[in-house]
């Protein structure tokens, strides 16, 4: 058993994720009682999407040994990707609880608690990673596009310089800066480093999100639906991507390409209190006379909607 676990490990380190899954797969065949295959088994599974699969694996390893760190710690991330932030606040609360010095189980409280909206309470569980490891420049990014968005820039500033400085070529950093003039109201600086930050994680959604709020806030709607659609091929459950969408489409009185947008984060997030205040938004405005709404569409004239299904993106 010993053997293959250790086996199984050397395979992940390698990246050879299919490998690694085979053999943890024969020793929890025989052995189901490891938790800490179930946890390996639970994070390749994330890595590789599977969220279900992996959350079923997590939640093994949990169960089998509720002190295991490293799986509570997964059990958050993978929830709060799946649009469950009160579900990965009680995964990071019990992590934190296992082990109070660990700046890893701070971070994705901190994270859980911005995406909750309970920002202060984030800052705090930033700033607590950065006091345990002052390396720790993912937390750093963090905290400074945080405080850029509350208007506190100088702080942000501060941080998001440091973090450069632990790691200039990381793709947090431009994203961090593009939140900083983003809160300063400096949208061309800001879309620049987003766009750059796509550039360096081609395979990672966050600076496509982001570019689409800018433009939603510039009221670029074409150029928004773009990006929001660009950041679902990436990551098709992103439930900010289907609400934003939505939003969109709702305001352009598209009602049936709302829905599907709404149908989509539901699926994701069911107790989601904006998804459910967009539901009855449409419910109302099906009930009105239908006004004038250009749809936007592409450079070829089809509609974004049609373009959305087309390129595998969206419930339809």
């Amino acid at each position: 058993m010993a053997a293959r676990l250790a086996l199984a490990k050397g395979l992940l380190g390698e990246g050879r994720n299919e490998q690694a899954l085979a053999e943890l797969d024969a020793l929890l065949r025989d052995n189901p009682e490891v938790d800490e295959a179930c946890f390996l088994r639970g994070l390749i599974l994330a890595r590789d999407g599977d969220t279900q699969a992996a959350l079923a694996s997590l939640d093994a390893a949990t169960a089998l040994n509720p002190k295991q760190l490293g799986a509570w710690i997964l059990k958050a991330h993978v929830r709060l990707e799946c649009g469950q932030p009160e579900s990965a606040l009680e995964c990071a609360d019990r992590a934190v609880r296992i082990e109070p010095e660990r700046d890893t189980a701070h971070l994705i409280r901190g994270e859980v608690l911005a995406r909750l909206g309970r920002r202060e309470e984030a800052i705090a569980s930033y700033q607590q990673a950065v006091r345990l490891n002052p390396q720790l420049f993912r937390a750093r990014c963090q905290l400074g596009g945080l405080l850029s968005e509350m208007g506190r820039t100088d702080e942000a500033l501060e941080q998001i310089i440091v973090a450069y400085r632990l790691n200039p070529t990381h793709v947090n950093n431009r994203i961090a800066l593009g939140d900083l003039f983003r809160a300063r109201g400096e949208f061309d600086e800001a879309i620049r480093e987003y766009r750059a930050a796509a550039e360096l994680a081609p395979t990672q959604a966050t600076a496509h999100v982001r570019l689409g709020e800018v433009f939603l806030k510039l009221d670029a709607t074409r150029e928004a639906v773009r990006s929001f659609q660009t950041a679902l091929r990436i990551e098709p459950r992103s439930a900010t991507c289907y609400l934003n969408l939505a939003r969109i489409y709702v305001g352009q009185r598209l009602l049936d390409e709302a829905d599907e947008m709404l149908r989509a984060a539901l699926d994701m997030d069911a107790q989601s209190a904006e998804a459910q205040q967009l539901a009855r938004q449409i419910e109302a405005l099906r009930g009105c006379p239908p006004a004038p709404a250009e749809r936007a569409s592409g450079a070829d004239g089809e509609a974004y909607p049609s373009a959305a299904r087309r390129d595998g993106v969206g419930p339809g």
